[in-house]
C-alpha cells in the first residue's frame, strides 16, 4: 500500500503540472470559442431577421438552418482538434 501511494505521488509530481497546464489551456480555448461562436450566431440572427419574411421562410424550409448548424459544428470540431493537438505529454512526446 505504501509503495502504491509512493508511486501515485511520484506520478502526480511528474505529470501534475502538465495536466494543470493542459486543463487551463482547454478552459481558455473553450471560453474563447464560446465567445466567438456567440458573436457569430448573433450576427447570423441579425442578418436573417433583416430578410423579408417570405425569403426567411423559404430559407428555413429548404434546410438553411440545418446547413448553418452543420457548418458551425464543423468549425467547432476543427478548432477543438487544433487545440487538442497542441497539448503534449512529456512521457512520449506525442500529441494527445
Amino acid at each position: 500500500m505504501v509503495r502504491l501511494l509512493a508511486l501515485l505521488v511520484a506520478a502526480l509530481k511528474k505529470f501534475g503540472a502538465e495536466l494543470l497546464t493542459a486543463l487551463g489551456f482547454s478552459i481558455v480555448t473553450y471560453t474563447g470559442m464560446n465567445v466567438v461562436f456567440d458573436m457569430l450566431i448573433q450576427n447570423l440572427q441579425t442578418n436573417i431577421s433583416n430578410l423579408p419574411s417570405a425569403m426567411a421562410q423559404l430559407f428555413f424550409l429548404s434546410g438553411g438552418g440545418d446547413a448553418i448548424n452543420i457548418i458551425l459544428s464543423a468549425g467547432a470540431f476543427k478548432l477543438s482538434m487544433k487545440a487538442a493537438s497542441k497539448i503534449k505529454i512529456s512521457g512520449k512526446g506525442a500529441a494527445v
